[in-house]
């Protein structure tokens, strides 16, 4: 793991791996296993090889009496891998909420039930309330009565499984009471076993399409006279 041989290890200690615990504190944690009820322990540090490369390690410790000496028995396992892949998923999510966040449209995660679990910046501008108010409520509080009928049994199939997506134009309620109208896309999340999790919504508001087509309906039913 280290790159040494037996015999150059054997000329070593924990202290020369240069793990960033001096010898004195690596005798503290050390008598802090050995006075312990269990006399076990574990730390995650790193070491480095003999070529200076930096090893991420963690070390299950064990207090044993051998020949009158107290000795530790460590185990060390080679946990780079999983640091690497703990930074990616890292990097990923701080990605994912930068996108999330930033998007033009309004998108949101939603419960099995209706509750807003997470919502963007663009939702809430739709709307008109901060997200603190909007995580409070779910989907139906701010849905005209009238609209939900046709949701409820979009989603009742969605849940079914017997589609996989759904789009809907609606109306929600906003703040300050007035209607904006939205198109909604929904999707379902489900996980290894196929159980429902959560959905995923995108919102466009199209309120300003809603209202050119009811100019040009109005100019078409009726006499410009």
């Amino acid at each position: 793991m280290l790159g040494y041989s037996r015999s150059e290890l054997l000329a070593l200690g924990p202290q020369d791996l240069r793990s960033g615990l001096s010898k004195d504190e690596l005798k503290i944690r050390f008598d802090e296993i050995i006075n312990s009820d269990s006399k076990m322990g574990s730390m995650e540090t790193s070491h480095a090889g003999k070529d200076g490369t930096r090893v991420s390690v963690e070390v299950n410790i064990r207090a044993i009496q051998s020949e009158g000496k107290k000795v530790l028995v460590a185990v060390a396992r080679d946990i780079t891998p999983r640091i690497h892949a703990e930074a990616n998923l890292r990097e990923s999510e701080q990605r994912f909420r930068a996108t999330f966040n930033q998007a033009a449209m309004g998108l949101a995660h939603v419960s099995l039930e209706g509750c807003w679990l997470r919502v963007n910046q663009k939702l809430c501008e739709i709307v008109g309330y901060t997200e603190p108010e909007l995580l409070r409520l779910s989907f139906q509080e701010i849905t005209y009565s009238s609209d939900l009928p046709a949701e409820q049994e979009l989603l009742r199939r969605l849940l079914a499984n017997e589609i996989h997506d759904f789009s809907l134009e609606k109306r929600y309620i906003h703040k300050n009471g007035s209607p904006v109208w939205v198109n909604r896309t929904v999707s379902m999340v489900r996980g290894e076993d196929g159980a429902p999790q959560y959905l995923i919504a995108a919102v466009e508001d199209i309120s300003r399409r809603k209202l050119i087509e009811a100019e040009l309906l109005h100019l078409v039913n009726h006499d410009s006279l």
